[in-house]
C-alpha cells in the first residue's frame, strides 16, 4: 500500500490539528454569534469525515505508528464534539450530511482493533509522527491515557444508544468488569 492520499507530511484539512481548531472556531463562533466561524468547524468536520476510507479508518491517524489507535480515538472525540455543538445549536449533522454516517464506521474500526490490533498494522507501519510509541507494532496510550483513545465512548452511547456498535461496546464493559478477556474476534 502506497499510504493514503492524503498529506501527511504536513497540515492536512483532515488531519486531527486542523480538526481541533475547526472545534475551536465553532465554539468561538456559537459564543459571538459569528456564522462563518461556526461554519469552519462544519467544513472541517466535513473534510475529516471525508477521510474515513472504505474500512472506517481515519488514515491520517491510524499510521501513526502506535499512537494511530490513541489519535484516531482522540479525532473521533472531537468529531462527536462538532456534532453535539451543531446538535445544541438546533442543527442535525445526521440529517444535515451522509457523511455523518462515517462515525459509525469509524467506530466500528476502532472496536474491531480493540478485538484484533493487528487490523491497524497496515497503517501504523506507515510510521510518521510517531515520536511517543517506540514501535508501530504495538498501539500504545501515551502514559497508559487511554481517556484521550476511548474518550469519544461516554458521548457515542449517549446519542446512539441502539445502535449496534454501542451494543459491542456495553458487551466489552461487561467483559472487563467480569474479569473475562475479550475475545481475539
Amino acid at each position: 500500500a502506497a499510504g493514503p492520499k492524503y498529506n501527511y507530511y504536513g497540515w492536512d484539512p483532515a488531519q486531527n490539528h486542523s480538526l481541533q481548531s475547526g472545534l475551536i472556531a465553532m465554539m468561538y463562533g456559537v459564543l459571538w454569534e459569528d456564522k462563518h466561524l461556526y461554519h469552519v468547524g462544519l467544513d472541517s468536520y466535513l473534510i475529516t469525515l471525508q477521510s474515513v476510507n472504505e474500512d472506517g479508518v481515519l488514515e491520517l491517524e491510524a499510521i501513526r505508528g502506535g499512537s494511530g489507535l490513541f489519535y484516531s480515538g482522540a479525532t473521533l472525540h472531537t468529531l462527536l464534539q462538532i456534532r453535539e455543538i451543531a446538535k445544541n445549536q438546533g442543527h442535525d449533522l445526521d440529517d444535515l450530511y451522509s457523511e455523518t454516517s462515517k462515525i459509525h464506521d469509524a467506530v466500528a474500526f476502532l472496536l474491531d482493533v480493540v478485538e484484533n490490533e493487528k487490523l491497524i498494522m497496515k497503517y501504523a507501519k506507515v510510521d510518521k509522527t510517531s515520536n511517543i510509541c517506540k514501535t508501530y507494532q504495538k498501539q500504545c496510550f501515551h502514559d497508559n491515557k487511554r481517556d484521550t483513545a476511548f474518550g469519544w465512548v461516554t458521548l457515542y452511547l449517549k446519542n446512539f444508544p441502539e445502535h449496534e456498535n454501542s451494543k459491542r461496546i456495553i458487551k466489552f464493559y461487561e467483559e472487563l468488569v467480569s474479569s473475562q478477556p475479550i475475545n481475539d474476534g
